[in-house]
């Protein structure tokens, strides 16, 4: 009888590391895929609080081009536009001479 109840019991282990190992298995990878899914949300998050902020630069710019003329000017001249009646002087780079050959 000593023999059935160790075998009984060895039965009951064995189950109970079947199933430790099943459910291991089973909830690894689905751990795994929760902190990657939690790392983007992070990621996300951090590129959403840049776009905000640069939404937030935009509303500013867009606010100063309807109410401040000064800010229209500068940010004009900044691309090349002149007012009108106004001469555009640029420099011209100078060119190296170029020295003459001696033709034989």
């Amino acid at each position: 009888m000593n023999l059935w109840v160790a075998v009984y019991r060895i039965c009951w282990v064995a189950l109970v590391v079947l199933a430790v190992v099943g459910l291991t298995c089973v909830f690894v990878p689905r751990f795994n895929s929760y902190q990657t899914l939690q790392n983007e949300k992070v990621r996300k998050e951090n590129e959403n609080r840049l776009t905000a902020k640069q939404i937030d630069g935009l509303k500013q710019n867009q606010a100063s081009f309807q109410t401040d003329p000064a800010f229209v000017e500068h940010s004009a001249r900044q691309q090349g536009m002149v007012m009108a009646g106004e001469t555009v002087y640029k420099p011209v780079p100078a060119r190296h001479a170029q020295p003459a050959s001696a033709t034989p």
